[in-house]
């Protein structure tokens, strides 16, 4: 499960998934790193996502529709990302579960399904290895 420190005013977000396992899914299945919600015509809509790229962090790249993580952390990989504390008066720890709660508990949803793309994704790979032949 992905966990939250806070420390001073920022807020660190480390998944339980590594950074290059999100890349791996992001490149083989990316419809899996989204969670989908059905519409009122019946139809499948994604409503969460997580992306994984380079670059600078981004004050949106935690919100209601997704996060992105830019790197992963230096004692494992596991992808995280750093935000600045929600501003306001009282229990810091009640003002980040309001701010990002949410899209913490999708990010937790999405995260327990990984394991198993994960493992089809490296199934799938074996499976092509073992029909590529080398004359």
């Amino acid at each position: 499960m992905s966990n939250v420190k806070i420390i001073g005013d920022a807020i660190v977000i480390t998944s339980e998934v590594k950074f290059e396992d999100y890349q791996l899914v992001q490149k083989m299945k990316p419809k899996a790193l989204s969670l989908y919600e059905e519409n009122s015509d019946g139809k499948l809509v994604p409503v969460f996502r997580v992306n994984v790229c380079d670059g600078e962090v981004r004050p949106t790249d935690v919100n209601e529709n997704g996060i992105t993580f830019r790197k992963g952390s230096r004692d494992g990989g596991y992808a995280q990302i750093t935000a600045k504390a929600p501003a306001g008066d009282g229990d810091i720890k009640e003002l980040v579960a309001e701010v990002f709660g949410g899209p913490l508990a999708k990010l937790i949803e999405l995260e327990e399904q990984l394991p198993f793309v994960l493992d089809a994704i490296h199934d799938a790979h074996e499976a092509v290895l073992e029909n590529i032949e080398v004359l």
